[in-house]
């Protein structure tokens, strides 16, 4: 390991922390997100909603958030502490982008009543009424 002052340059920031002692091993991160059924590929990404804010609203945030998800055959949204979505930004992910890419199962957990609501709604106004790609249940 090599520690030094960071150069402040222009451009996106990634960090991320491992635990030495963490029980998890590769059979179980294998067994989760590439699963056998999936022919041992990487087709299911957990995404998690509470990045900057507890509240999205708009169409633009949700595009970004599912920019390449398309490429995975199951995506978990996780919304712990996310207190409400717009209508446009569900409307985007739970209606749109779930019509675009029907082979795709979307499941939202961790979802507060009002995060919800929203998601029943949208997924509601396709011709369907409940599309078989996403599950609705809270978790």
């Amino acid at each position: 390991m090599f520690v030094s002052q960071p150069r402040f340059i222009r451009g996106t920031l990634v960090q991320f922390s491992l635990r030495r002692n963490a029980r998890r091993t590769l059979e179980e991160v294998f067994g989760e997100f590439a699963p056998q059924e999936y022919d041992f590929q990487f087709q299911k990404t957990k995404v998690l909603i509470k990045l900057l804010q507890p509240d999205y609203v708009s169409r633009s945030e949700a595009r970004r958030l599912l920019a390449n998800l398309e490429k995975f055959r199951e995506i978990v949204f996780d919304f712990r502490d996310v207190r409400s979505v717009g209508q446009g930004f569900a409307d985007e992910v739970f209606r749109v982008f779930a019509d675009r890419n029907p082979s795709i199962l979307l499941r939202p957990e961790n979802v507060n009543p009002a995060v919800m609501a929203m998601i029943r709604h949208v997924s509601r106004a396709t011709p369907s009424h409940e599309p078989a790609g996403i599950i609705t249940s809270c978790e």
